[in-house]
């Protein structure tokens, strides 16, 4: 996933493309206008994943459209490592819409 903000660069060069009107492949520069059109005007919000384990913690951060579900499950598919909740291992989420401070 991708923070909009980072594809400014190709959502500008898709503008460029389109504005130039070419002829080669019109319908899929006029696709990709569209899809950098949306993109630009999507929402999106921060989420923080914790995967406390018996060795420390995890830290994760993803980029969600806002609506969009984002719960446990979609966490665990995520993780680098194996989630064992036989292990006492603990799955934690929170939303950084807000400013928090994150000890």
């Amino acid at each position: 996933m991708f923070a909009i903000q980072q594809l400014s660069p190709l959502l500008s060069l898709i503008d460029e493309s389109a504005a130039r009107g070419t002829p080669m492949a019109s319908d899929a520069i006029r696709g990709l206008k569209e899809a950098a059109d949306q993109l630009r005007t999507q929402e999106q919000r921060l989420v923080m994943g914790q995967h406390h384990h018996r060795h420390g913690t995890s830290t994760y951060l993803f980029i969600v459209a806002a609506g969009a579900s984002f719960g446990e499950q979609e966490f665990e598919d995520h993780l680098q490592e194996a989630f064992e909740p036989e292990r006492e291992e603990v799955l934690e989420l929170m939303s950084m819409d807000e400013p928090t401070v994150v000890a």
